[in-house]
Order: structure tokens, then C-alpha cells, then sequence
């Protein structure tokens, strides 16, 4: 166990489920057959989307079957004629992204003029695939009560072996508000999330996503959760897949608009008595509209929804009372010792007189932020306790727009374009206003501004050789860009206010006020010794397949390549901070108390001191490559054995300039730099070329309903 950094990042790409092209796509097989039951070869079969026109023609093989591999999610009718048979038609068959639908017709003799038709009955059964999967339909997304801000990961609670989805970070680190998920046992990391194809994930916070789509856009949420075919790699736990909504030749839209206030609502456990509940006014509304540009041919769908939060948060906390700032401990019921007397050990200290600090023992530098430190305001104010009560107004704003666009370029030739954004900013005042402090909103965390945006989009094409034979595949990409800046980052607080020398500098990065973390106390300045940061996580994935129908056996063929980066300055600069515990004014073998810490304070003696300067920042990037071959074998009607094998390759990071990443090594206690005093880019650490999974997985239907 050599390095955090690089397994980190090696063990997240091994746990995170990828999704390859046939995630975009479904599938129809079938067989057809005649009165005695017996498979009609030659037979032509005709699949048509009923909501775009697009058409298929097939033939039935020696024994009647028949397969489709590779068409887009949609609502099919499939049309058999044969000669010296009466044609054949079922309606309304409903194909999901990332599933098979059997389809079966039985002919009767009579004229291929004469026709039969019927509507398609639900699937209750997986019938041909060998994995546990769960769909979540528009429907159900739209119809089914969801909690405020209208996640569909919320849902996710229905599907067998998921975890009650939680909430995960604070706005800035997760502005979509993904939801932490646990599937079967396993880590959230491993579980992921892909819009159309595309991954999704927040590479720097890999267990949630980083891009939730608005729940109008949705078509439908496809969860595998084991027994993976050999086109899905590096699935632990789950692999969510979501598509998003196409256009048809039938002009659809929608509108919505959702609100929700502090009435609406119980009046919060821990508000002061005298107090009316707060401000909390929350809106989120959108519309869509899908439709033809040019029928048969060109299609579009655009979805937009908008959240406005709106609220008056307040935090309950301690502060020193009026007494306790001019130095009188008094109320201590500990004595509160001179750390400039007794032995260098700590032992054999004097106690103040009284418990009260001398006017002129009071640091001068500490004396300013006691100054602008608040009086409690809340209960005994003069007694130490949770006394002072703070309230600010908090601004949540967040733009999801997604959209997608279809074209049937030739009878053979289709393409379709997903591009999806989200925008966002928050304002949270601190808890001590001037002084800074902590945001006063806990969603919020940092104090100061917020502000990001994600880009993530998919482009796809459909190739259709011959019937039996079709090419497909996809390019993904997805970038998150988030910020944070804390309040009054343009003074220098530190060294123009407060006259620490090396603090503040070099950059506006490094200006505010440095960290004062007081035993018992929540921080005064800067709270957080991680902000300000900025993050952009860019990631890419192209993949390509081949399927191939030979009589009973349908091959699939492919190649997967994942880059990924993490471009992060987490902090970007960091002023300083100091941190004063209770011990420095006790003594040896007497028990001390949070009066302790504040008089530490006072006197201005630190127990420790830290100061963060960045001197390299953080861009890495990093390579995974994927090969995959699959025989799915219709033995006969009721049988189908799948046999697969997949190779994964999984490069080791390094850094854009040509530098590898830092290793530690734990049995010398030494940080070695990649790539620099000799050592190689990679430090020794390499991949294994030589990860083959071999997959195997066989469905049986002794009946229509009834399948192992």
C-alpha cells in the first residue's frame, strides 16, 4: 500500500460502473410461428417507431426467430406477413433504453391481405436478459408523490437492494444535490449514475453524482444491480442509466410550477419562544416541448426547469459573555492559570486572581476581533451556554436546461445529440457578519459566494450495414466547474487590521481573515482552512460496438476509452489559522474547562499554528481502456445462454505537465514526487494488463410466465 493519491483515484475507477453503447439503445427478438407451433423461416417482419416512423425490415431465420439490435427507446408496432399465411400485427410495443422485448406471433393460415392485430400487453418478465434490473418509468416519475426539489433519485428507494437515498455534501461540493446511494451492500462509489450514455459522476466526490436531470426530461431510469452482461464493466453495486425524453411527430409539451413556504411548514424545534418562523419561500418551474422539424426525419425535445430559494436561516450557538471579553472568568467554577508561571512542563502554575485576566496581559491583535465579537443575545446572558442567536438571509439559485435532438439522416444512417446545463450560485452571509465565521446556512457551508456551472452531453449515431449487422456508438462529455470565495477576500484583514506579518499575500486568493478555532466556540474568520477553492472536473468517454445477428446467435463486439481530469486548487490560498485549546491555562493534574480555551484566547497563545501556501496545483489526468466480445445464443424458443469476456486496462495518473502524482510511502515516512530526483512518472506503480472477466448468464422460460 504505496499511495492515497494514485489508488484513490485507481480504486475509483475500478468500483464505478461504466455504461457502453447499448445502454442508449433497445432491443426486439421474437419468433414467429404457425398454427402447430412450429418456427416460420423467411417470414418478413417489419418494426416500426410509431412515433417517429422510422422503419426496420427483417427476415425470420430457419426456426422463426427474429432480432433488432440498436433502436432508440420508443413505442413500436411489429407487422409479420408470410405467404400462405395471414398477416400479423403487435401494437404498442414499449422499448426502454437498455432492455430486450420478446415479441411473439403466432399466423394463421389464410391471405396475407387478411390481417390480425394486437395490443401489446405490459412485460411483467425479463425474459432474454440475464441480469437483476429495475425500470423506473415517466409515469411514475412524474405521478408518484417525490419530495421538494423533485430529485428522481428519490425513487431510487423502490428498486430491491438500494439503500434510502441520502443527502450528501453542501451545495457548493454538490450543487445538483445528488443523493448518496448504497446498493446491495456495497459502497456508494460504486454505484454511478449516466445521462444518455454519458458518465455523470463527481470525479472528486465520486459517491454522488454530478449531474441530476430535471424529472420532466427523464424518459426513463434503467437500474442494473448484478449478473452484468460483458458490455457493462466495473459495476459494484448499481449502474443507474437515465434517458432523457426525444422528440416525436406529434408536437408535446408541459409546464409546472411548484411552491412551498415557512406556512406550509412546522415552526422549527429549537426557535427562540419569542420568535415567528423564518422566511423560507422555495419555487421551482419549467416547462417542455418536443416535436418534428422535419417529420419522419428531424427531431427536438428541450426541457427547462428553475429552483429559487429563498430563506431567513438562523444558527444558535455560544459566545463569550460581556465579562468573559473583558477578562473576568469569574464565573468559572475552574481555576484559570498564568501559562508564564510555573515549571516548563505546565506544572506548578499560579492562577490568575480571581480568575480575571489583567487588562494589560489581553493580546492587543485579539483584543480587535473580541471588539467585533457579538454579544449573546439569547437566554442567561450571562451565563455560557447556547446564548446568542443569528439569522441571515440565504439565496439558492439553480438552471437546468436539457435538450435533445434526433435525425434519421438515411434509412440506414441515425444520429441524436444530448446536451444538458446546469447553472447555479448561492449567497450565504457568515455568522458574525463582519468577523466572518461560518455560513450561516448549514447547506451552504462557507461562508461568501457560490457559484458553478455543469456541461454534460452525449452525441450518438446508429449505423445499419445490413439487416443482420449494425454499428453504433457515442461520445460523452461532461465538465463541473464550481467556486467558492468567503467574504472580504479583497482586505487584507490578517496583516492590515489584525498586524500578523505573513498571513495575507501573495494573491487576492490569501486575503480576508485568517482562522481563530477557540475550544468550545465555533470559529471566528475564516472557518474553513479549505476555502477558497476552485474545481473543474472534465471528463470524456467514446465507445463503439458491433452487433451482428447470425441465425441463433447474436454477437455484440466493443471498445470502451474513459479519460478523465481533475483540475483542483482546493485550497486556492489560505491566510492562516490559529488555534487555542484549554490547556494552555491549566496545569498539570487539574481539570479544565471552556472558560480555559477563552482565556488561552485572550492572552493570545495559540496551541498550534498553520498557514497553507500552494505550490502546485492540481491537474491530473488519466486513461481507461475497455475491449468486449458477447454471443448471446437463442438455443431454442425457450432457452438463451449469454457468453461474454471483457479486458479492462486502467492507466496511472499523472499530472498535465508530464510530472506523475505524489506517492507516500508509509514504511519511510517519505513523500516522493513522481517523476522528479530520478524517480520514474509513476513511481513504480503500474497496472496489470491482464484483467479478463469472464461473463456467463442463461435464461430459461418453461413457460410465458414463469422464468429462470
Amino acid at each position: 500500500m504505496k499511495s492515497l493519491t494514485i489508488l484513490q483515484i485507481v480504486l475509483f475507477l475500478a468500483l464505478s460502473p461504466r455504461v457502453d453503447a447499448q445502454v442508449l439503445f433497445g432491443s426486439i427478438v421474437g419468433n414467429v410461428t404457425d398454427p402447430s407451433s412450429a418456427g416460420v423461416p423467411g417470414a418478413q417482419v417489419k418494426v416500426v417507431n410509431t412515433g417517429t416512423g422510422q422503419t426496420s425490415d427483417l427476415v425470420t431465420t430457419d426456426d422463426g426467430g427474429f432480432a433488432i439490435n440498436t433502436i432508440p427507446p420508443g413505442t413500436y408496432t411489429v407487422t409479420v406477413t408470410a405467404s400462405g399465411f395471414k398477416s400479423a400485427s403487435r401494437r404498442d410495443v414499449i422499448v426502454a433504453s437498455n432492455s430486450t422485448v420478446r415479441v411473439t406471433l403466432g399466423l394463421e393460415v389464410g391471405q396475407v391481405s387478411e390481417r390480425i392485430e394486437i395490443s401489446a400487453e405490459a412485460a411483467v418478465l425479463k425474459t432474454d436478459t440475464m441480469d437483476v434490473r429495475s425500470e423506473i418509468g415517466a409515469a411514475d416519475l412524474q405521478n408518484v408523490p417525490v419530495p421538494v426539489t423533485r430529485n428522481f433519485q428519490t425513487l431510487l428507494v423502490t428498486v430491491p437492494g438500494i439503500a434510502p437515498p441520502r443527502d450528501a455534501h453542501s451545495i457548493s461540493a454538490n450543487p445538483s444535490r445528488s443523493l448518496q446511494l448504497n446498493a446491495n451492500g456495497t459502497t456508494a462509489q460504486s454505484t454511478a449514475i449516466r445521462i444518455d450514455g454519458a458518465t455523470a459522476w463527481n470525479s472528486w466526490l465520486p459517491h454522488v453524482g454530478g449531474y441530476v436531470p430535471a424529472l420532466e426530461a427523464i424518459q426513463n431510469v434503467n437500474v442494473q444491480s448484478s449478473a452484468y452482461e460483458a458490455e457493462l464493466g466495473y459495476a459494484g453495486g448499481a449502474a443507474v442509466n437515465v434517458t432523457i425524453k426525444s422528440g416525436t411527430n406529434e408536437f408535446h409539451g408541459s409546464g409546472f410550477e411548484y411552491h412551498s413556504n415557512q406556512h406550509l411548514k412546522a415552526r422549527p424545534y429549537f426557535l427562540a419562544p419569542n420568535r415567528g418562523k423564518d422566511k423560507r419561500i422555495l419555487n421551482q418551474f419549467g416547462g417542455t416541448l418536443g416535436g418534428p422539424i422535419v417529420k419522419n426525419k428531424v427531431f427536438f425535445f428541450g426541457s427547462y426547469e428553475g429552483t429559487l430559494d429563498r430563506q431567513s436561516s438562523f444558527q444558535t450557538v455560544v459566545v463569550p459573555t460581556v465579562a468573559m471579553k473583558q477578562g473576568n472568568m469569574s464565573a468559572s467554577t475552574l481555576p484559570i492559570f498564568d501559562p508564564m508561571t510555573g515549571a516548563e512542563n505546565g506544572s506548578g502554575r499560579t492562577p490568575f486572581a480571581g480568575n480575571i485576566i489583567p487588562a494589560g496581559r489581553i493580546s492587543p491583535i485579539i483584543r480587535k476581533i473580541v471588539d467585533l465579537t457579538p454579544d449573546p443575545n439569547l437566554g442567561d446572558t450571562n451565563a455560557l451556554g447556547t446564548n446568542y442567536f443569528s439569522n441571515g438571509s440565504f439565496l439558492y439559485d439553480r438552471h437546468v436546461l436539457d435538450t435533445k435532438f434526433n435525425a434519421q439522416v438515411t434509412d440506414r444512417l441515425n444520429l441524436a445529440a444530448r446536451i444538458s446545463y446546469l447553472d447555479w450560485n448561492f449567497l450565504n452571509p457568515p455568522l458574525y457578519g463582519e468577523l466572518g465565521g461560518t455560513g450561516i446556512e448549514s447547506r451552504g457551508s462557507y461562508d461568501g459566494e457560490g457559484l458553478g456551472s455543469t456541461l454534460t452531453m452525449t452525441y450518438s449515431g446508429v449505423y445499419t450495414v445490413s439487416p443482420t449487422v449494425v454499428i453504433d456508438g457515442y461520445f460523452g462529455y461532461t465538465v463541473i466547474d464550481n467556486a467558492v470565495e468567503n467574504t472580504r477576500l479583497d482586505e487584507n484583514l490578517g496583516t492590515d487590521l489584525l498586524g500578523i506579518p505573513g498571513t495575507n499575500g501573495p494573491n487576492r486568493n490569501y486575503g480576508g481573515w485568517p482562522g481563530f478555532a477557540v475550544t468550545g466556540f465555533p470559529t471566528y474568520g475564516r472557518a474553513q482552512n479549505n476555502s477558497p477553492w476552485g474545481l473543474r472536473l472534465p471528463q470524456a468517454q467514446y465507445v463503439s460496438s458491433l452487433a451482428w445477428v447470425k441465425g441463433k446467435h447474436n454477437f455484440r463486439f466493443g471498445w470502451d476509452a474513459l479519460w478523465m481530469g481533475m483540475d483542483g486548487n482546493e485550497p486556492s490560498g489560505y491566510p492562516g489559522g490559529f488555534n487555542f485549546n484549554r490547556e494552555v491555562t491549566g496545569t498539570v493534574g487539574t481539570a479544565v474547562n471552556d472558560y480555559n480555551a477563552y482565556a488561552s484566547f485572550l492572552l493570545g497563545l495559540p496551541n498550534s499554528m498553520e498557514r497553507r501556501t500552494r505550490v502546485i496545483t492540481g491537474y491530473t489526468r488519466t486513461w481507461a481502456h475497455s475491449l468486449y466480445a458477447r454471443d448471446k445464443w437463442q438455443v431454442n424458443q425457450q432457452l438463451t445462454v449469454s457468453l461474454g469476456v471483457r479486458w479492462d486496462y486502467f492507466g496511472v495518473p499523472t499530472r498535465i505537465d508530464g510530472q506523475g502524482l505524489e506517492i507516500y510511502d508509509f514504511n519511510t515516512g517519505q513523500l516522493k514526487m513522481c517523476g522528479i530526483g530520478g524517480l520514474p512518472q509513476n513511481c513504480g506503480f503500474t497496472m496489470s494488463k491482464k484483467y479478463f472477466a469472464p461473463r456467463v448468464g442463461v435464461a430459461y422460460r418453461p413457460t410465458n410466465s414463469f422464468v429462470i
